[in-house]
């Protein structure tokens, strides 16, 4: 059974907070980020807050550039929270888990058979 690499992370409150999800296609990297209203009862509602494809002729500097990407789509993330009064936790920084989310996904070269 294989495990899925840790894609999203969170800043907010408990009910109103921005999603960030992360996804790799290729040597293209595709940010998204969500404002997300919860409610006790299970019910939320979604506004897309940002997204943004990374992808240069060099992979490094994609990386590097989502790396960026995450920085600053969390700080859209607290502008947007703190004009709604929302201040709370967060997971981790967005980009400390997009670096994360590339070293989990990075390719890994074919082991040969012996």
């Amino acid at each position: 059974m294989t495990t899925k690499p840790e894609n999203k992370v969170c800043i907010g409150g408990e009910y109103t907070y921005v999603e960030m999800r992360m996804e790799r296609y290729g040597d293209a990297v595709f940010l998204a980020a969500d404002l997300v209203y919860g409610s006790p009862y299970g019910r939320e509602d979604r506004d897309e807050l940002h997204s943004e494809v990374f992808l240069e002729e060099d992979p490094e500097d994609t990386e590097n550039q989502a790396i960026e990407g995450g920085v600053e789509i969390e700080r859209m993330a607290r502008d947007r929270l703190e004009e709604l009064g929302i201040a709370g936790w967060k997971d981790r920084g967005f980009g400390e888990a997009v670096q994360a989310f590339l070293e989990k996904t990075a390719a890994r070269p074919p082991v040969a058979a012996e």
